[in-house]
């Protein structure tokens, strides 16, 4: 488990090089002209373990969806054991951005099968 870790980490910043089925894959349902919409896709653009999907890729294939609040009663019924629905507002501060990237390595790590390890904020 040790090195499964170790090599985890060593090669999170490539991983966007490799095309495998471990990447998050991630839908944004937000306002395409939106300055919102625009910084959260830049920010997990910025992240080598996310997969971003299109507009034509079907929701239900989605690790990540972000949405709004209008839309979020459109998935009450997701299987919350294999998709994380976040609902982002227009008003996020850095504290929800780095909540943000918590929520999107742990669903990597729990697609690696390492979800039971514990990591803090430093």
């Amino acid at each position: 488990m040790p090195l499964t870790l170790t090599l985890t980490y060593m090669l999170t910043p490539y991983l966007q090089d490799f095309t495998w089925h471990q990447i998050v894959r991630c839908r944004v349902l937000l306002e395409h002209g939106d300055l919102n919409a625009y910084r959260v896709i830049k920010f997990l653009r910025n992240m080598s373990f996310i997969q971003m999907m299109s507009d034509d890729d079907d929701v239900r294939d989605a690790d990540l969806i972000i949405t709004n609040i209008d839309d979020e009663p459109l998935f009450s019924n997701i299987d919350t054991s294999r998709q994380t629905l976040v609902t982002w507002h227009a008003d996020a501060t850095d504290d929800d951005y780095f909540n943000l990237y918590l929520l999107v390595k742990k669903t990597f790590l729990n697609i690696l099968g390492l979800g039971d390890i514990q990591y803090t904020r430093v």
